[in-house]
């Protein structure tokens, strides 16, 4: 996970490994409440506390979000148009369009 030095950030990005069998949107959550509680917790707390800080909340949340049907596909929607819109970034432009005439 990066992000950048505002709070809140301008700008997040989370790497998502589809090879691992977590559940994508309760990893989400887990790594935007590390966003989320950096600005409280780093320097404040030691990393095992902050940890147990972030997997209470991203717990809760998580759950929060599981028990509607709404909520949960919205999530989804979300999170697989960031995942097209990576995608989209990371192929290769044609030789013909990085040439300017």
């Amino acid at each position: 996970m990066d992000f950048d030095d505002n709070f809140p950030p301008r700008y997040v990005k989370i790497e998502i490994d589809l090879n691992n069998h977590e559940d994508i949107v309760e990893f989400v959550i887990h790594e935007l409440m590390h966003v989320t509680l950096s600005e409280l917790a780093r320097g404040k707390f030691d990393e095992n506390l902050e940890e147990v800080f972030v997997l209470s909340l991203s717990s809760y949340i998580s759950g929060w979000v599981m028990k509607s049907p709404q909520r949960l596909k919205r999530w989804t929607k979300l999170i697989n148009q960031k995942l097209v819109e990576a995608a989209k970034a990371l192929e290769p432009i044609p030789l013909e369009e990085r040439v300017v005439r």
